[in-house]
């Protein structure tokens, strides 16, 4: 192995079936995910910074650190983090602007979890931490809910729960940028698996894929408090499919 495969993140990435068969389809080259504490890494969680303050901006990078932007800058939080930390009133400076990075970088790889199923060999012990063997039977295939019908007998497995080596899918980051949600483009719409929206073109013929994209991405964010009317920051990832 080099140095350079050896230097390689590898990040899990929960994906639902309708996106996982547009990566298949190769039509979906982008995916957008909400700005949360899960999905940044700064000097403080997203949640302790006032992310829908008008002052949040975009800042392209480096950092004076030399870390690659694109970052948001926001201020603060001040009583949440005097909270959390159990700080007296005044203990934090609400003048105070943070970086906030997110979880995934250009070069990073991203291993696919979805819904799935694998016929066990022996019974799976369970400990503190999880499973001491996984107990699955190497030698079948592995199922996946994306792929359309299966044998009812089938009982499918969260895509939180897929190991590793599971997965079939895996994506190499090749962008990553941060904006509100509201501004993404058709172009951008549709790399992002969503389809035409049936009876609407411009002017110029072209077909529209946002009002597409909004109503699935309010299937999936908008019962979570970020649906397309609130306007959430989101990291943008750009991906290609890596062969098997």
């Amino acid at each position: 192995m080099t140095t350079t495969e050896a230097a390689v993140r590898e990040r899990a990435i929960l994906m639902h079936a309708e996106s996982v068969r547009s990566i298949l389809a190769g039509v979906k080259t982008q995916t957008r995910r909400v700005v949360t504490d899960s999905t940044s890494r700064g000097n403080y969680r997203a949640s302790c910074l006032l992310l829908n303050d008008p002052r949040t901006f975009v800042d392209g990078g480096p950092s004076p650190a030399g870390n690659p932007g694109p970052y948001l800058k926001a201020y603060v939080n001040a009583p949440e983090v005097e909270r959390r930390h159990s700080w007296k009133s005044g203990d934090c400076d609400p003048s105070c602007l943070e970086r906030l990075y997110p979880w995934v970088f250009v070069g990073d790889r991203l291993w696919v979890r979805e819904k799935w199923y694998h016929p066990r060999s022996v019974m799976t012990a369970w400990g503190r931490n999880g499973p001491i063997e996984d107990g699955y039977n190497r030698d079948k295939p592995t199922l996946y809910r994306a792929d359309g019908e299966q044998p009812r007998e089938v009982v499918w497995r969260p895509s939180i729960h897929m190991p590793r080596w599971a997965s079939r899918l895996t994506l190499e980051v090749t962008g990553v940028r941060v904006e509100r949600v509201q501004e993404i483009t058709d172009d951008d719409a549709k790399v992002e698996g969503a389809p035409a929206a049936a009876g609407y073109t411009y002017r110029d013929g072209s077909e529209v894929y946002r009002d597409s994209f909004r109503g699935r991405w309010n299937a999936l964010n908008e019962h979570r408090g970020f649906g397309w009317d609130a306007n959430p920051w989101v990291w943008v990832i750009e991906f290609r499919r890596l062969d098997a």
